[in-house]
């Protein structure tokens, strides 16, 4: 229902490295600190009903009544999705009538923090609702009597023994029969339209088809799959059955083109995954939604078919879509076609690698073409003769190069070509692809391609050149600096520049680009005054910034730094820092206390 929304806040910006949804909400909730609890407020958990079918949205409210006569009493609510799945500040469990807890379907997300620290205001006689979808956090898998516990922190800081904000409520589950699933979805469909936002009042429960995954639903949401509804596409792959699985290969042969690729991008996780792919810090949220035991290898030859078909095309996502299924179950009859595709796709790479040296980067069809074909053969190779395709040589610098490898002269060779290559994306990968070591026959062309046209493949070379001693680099580092558009190209810049020991070359340069912003989302100027006073003080600013609002308050700012280090550049030059209450109180930081600014590495 609210699958990974993005609160993107305006406002106030909290940073946070991420926390797992089980932990205890104090851990990563800054308006959570522990706060007397007013005895005017009264916390209950309500529903409409006292019993539901298995598949339907079971839809709480957790009310929060003032009983008080005068006071209205400020609540900290919401501000608790980017990242996740669901609101993050509840914490909402069941256990059976037997007392068997119920699994949590997504217990290991993310939660990001950061955007804006809503509140609310409970009047006195009044009330404030919010909703508790409890699909999203239990999965129900045997009909029964529920207890249903929720607990939200409301800004009082974390959970209390016999806390009056942790509540509970009893429901009856039971198992709809084929014809009570059709009739649950006929009301769904019939239902009036409604937005969903309640702010502080009880919401009206729709279906929540990401999370019916009862069984029964399956024909009926498989009559309507075949007439094109997305919400029953969607209804099928929360089914967690082989049946399910089934339903979606047969949607492979749908009519219209785009629903098919929508049924197919459903089948990944329900495909046997090796146990590489669950390695690292997000193997194991990666491995939750990982549906096993819902696949037959009688189910993978349509598959690989409509794979094929897809590897016929040029577009991109078509590509991605057959890479992600090929790597998986593909065989060695599909590497002609993997082979070719990735032809096709290097020559439309150009503008991925543009995109790439932003964050997120995207998913680039040519490194997936060349992971399924890998994966299906880890021998896969070619033979350095003549001049190799822009395909093959992708394919050899990723079978020879990168990490600790030892390039032999051969392999320097074909390297080098690659990065001659007229098509930069080609030049992109094989800089990305060099070896921690790079040898001395590829240093110089890594040098030159600092000063690409492209700003793709210099980013790239940038890069590779942190790994180098090169005194030359310096000053290609500032010339690149003076000029360059690209924020990430900057950056590489200034820290190349800042490595051959340029501290008051750079800032004077950071000086001269400050400039208003052009637009809202114009950080420029932010990064030009956070960039100087790193190379100042050496830390980062943790500060507010005063940020010039036209191009006279601009160029009044940039004299005024100039001025500054013309006045300290043999100290700058030499490594020295500043204490921060020694830089002058008009270079565009806000000292909120009036003699320091809140600094952090």
């Amino acid at each position: 229902m609210k699958a990974f929304l993005l609160f993107l806040g305006v406002g106030i910006a909290l940073t946070w490295a991420g926390a797992a949804t089980n932990a205890p909400v104090d851990k990563f909730w800054p308006w959570g600190k522990s706060r007397d609890w007013p005895a005017e407020l009264k916390v209950s958990l309500v529903s409409d009903r006292t019993n539901y079918f298995l598949g339907e949205t079971i839809l709480l409210h957790y009310r929060i009544e003032n009983v008080g006569s005068s006071n209205v009493i400020e609540i900290s609510v919401g501000g608790d999705y980017r990242g996740s799945t669901r609101a993050d500040r509840f914490n909402v469990t069941a256990v059976s009538a037997g007392g068997n807890p119920v699994a949590d379907p997504t217990p290991l997300m993310h939660n990001f923090g950061g955007g804006m620290l809503p509140s609310g205001g409970v009047k006195p006689g009044g009330d404030w609702f919010e909703e508790v979808y409890v699909n999203e956090y239990c999965h129900f898998d045997v009909p029964g009597t529920y207890t249903i516990r929720a607990f939200h922190d409301l800004g009082f800081g974390p959970q209390q023994t016999n806390d009056p904000r942790r509540v509970t409520l009893r429901l009856e589950l039971r198992a709809p029969t084929e014809d009570q699933a059709r009739t649950i979805l006929a009301d769904a469909e019939n239902a009036k339209p409604y937005s969903g936002v309640t702010w502080g009042h009880k919401g009206e429960a729709r279906l929540d088809y990401h999370c019916i995954r009862w069984p029964t639903f399956l024909r009926p949401l498989q009559e309507r799959a075949q007439r094109g509804s997305e919400p029953a596409l969607e209804g099928i792959a929360s089914i967690r059955t082989l049946d399910a699985s089934r339903a979606l290969v047969s949607l492979l042969e749908h009519t219209n083109a785009a629903f098919a690729a929508k049924a197919a991008q459903l089948i990944e996780v329900r495909l046997p995954h090796p146990e590489s792919e669950f390695k690292g810090p997000w193997g194991d949220q990666r491995r939750q939604f990982i549906i096993e035991n819902a696949w037959d290898d009688s189910l993978s030859p349509p598959v690989r078919d409509y794979c094929v078909r897809l590897l016929d095309g040029t577009h991109y996502g078509d590509l991605l879509k057959a890479s992600s299924l090929l790597h998986l179950i593909g065989t060695e009859r599909e590497l002609p076609s993997l082979q070719r595709a990735l032809e096709v796709a290097v020559a439309q790479t150009n503008a991925e690698y543009l995109a790439d040296i932003h964050f997120p980067a995207p998913i680039r069809a040519t490194d997936a073409l060349l992971g399924a074909a890998l994966a299906i053969n880890p021998k896969l190779d070619v033979v350095p003769t003549g001049n190799l395709s822009p395909g093959q040589l992708l394919l050899f610098i990723a079978r020879h190069g990168g990490g600790e490898t030892v390039l032999t002269k051969e392999d320097e060779a074909v390297f080098t070509q690659a990065l001659q290559h007229p098509l930069p994306c080609v030049r992109m990968k094989t800089l990305e692809q060099l070896p921690k070591n790079i040898p001395a026959s590829l240093a110089d062309w890594v040098t030159s391609l600092m000063l690409d046209p492209n700003v793709g493949v210099s980013n790239y070379a940038f890069e590779a050149a942190r790994r180098m001693q090169e005194p030359k680099h310096r000053t290609i580092a500032l010339s690149v600096l003076k000029t360059a558009e690209d924020e990430w190209l900057m950056r590489a810049a200034n820290d190349i520049a800042l490595k051959y020991n340029a501290r008051y070359e750079c800032a004077s340069i950071w000086a001269s680009r400050l400039v208003a912003p052009k637009h809202i989302n114009d950080y420029l100027p932010h990064q030009v005054i956070q960039q100087l006073f790193d190379i100042v003080v050496g830390k980062k600013t943790g500060g507010d910034l005063k940020i010039p609002g036209d191009s006279e308050a601009a160029r009044a700012l940039s004299a005024r730094w100039q001025q500054f280090l013309d006045a300290n550049q043999r100290k700058i030059s030499e490594g020295q820092w500043f204490k921060i209450e020694e830089l002058p109180d008009d270079l565009g930081i806000h000292r909120s206390n009036g003699s320091s600014v809140t600094v952090g590495r």
